[in-house]
């Protein structure tokens, strides 16, 4: 069985925040934080032959990559980038997986401007779901399909099209996420 998302809106780019917190991904110093005061990254999802997604700063041209535990952000043409996996949790987030583990906010009392992430151990934590946004605060749902039925001018009859940017496909603990252009 394939649930489809829809969006509204046509543009393949998107935000990340973390969900129930106005923290979003964002650019400081070149790492990726989740802060709520400085400019959030606006992503470019591409996805891999194999399924998984590469995010780059569609603003600064830079892939999302892992080093030395880091999550930084890179030339495109210096360093090959990290694939990631967008896991739905069933309900209205999602996980954000590399080599198994998730991406999770670590909870910084040193400052309130930024929060640190790191991947660690999946454990369905609060701090560990994000939402995807299109602009502003229109987050990406799960939707079924959408069937449109229009007349072909050449053939006269009709024809259904189904209308998706994103795709997922149900596993026995997550929806993994298939992002499409």
């Amino acid at each position: 069985m394939i649930l489809f998302f829809h969006i509204v809106n046509t543009a393949p780019n998107y935000f990340i925040k973390l969900s129930g917190s106005d923290k979003m991904l964002s650019r400081h110093t070149g790492d990726v934080v989740a802060s709520d005061f400085y400019t959030p990254i606006l992503f470019e999802f591409t996805q891999t032959n194999n399924g998984d997604l590469l995010l780059k700063d569609k603003a600064k041209n830079k892939n999302l990559i892992i080093k030395d535990n880091k999550i930084v952000l890179s030339k495109t043409s210096l360093i090959s980038p990290t694939p990631f996996e967008i896991l739905f949790n069933g309900k209205s987030n999602f996980y954000i997986v590399n080599n198994d583990k998730c991406l999770e906010m670590e909870n910084d009392l040193s400052s309130s401007k930024i929060s640190q992430i790191k991947f660690k151990k999946c454990l369905n934590a609060p701090n560990q779901l994000w939402d995807i946004l299109i602009s502003g605060d229109r987050k990406v749902k799960l939707k079924h399909y959408i069937d449109h039925s229009h007349k072909d001018k050449y053939s006269h009859s009709y024809h259904k099209h189904q209308h998706e940017k994103l795709a997922t496909k149900i596993t026995e603990l997550y929806e993994p996420a298939s992002f499409y252009n």
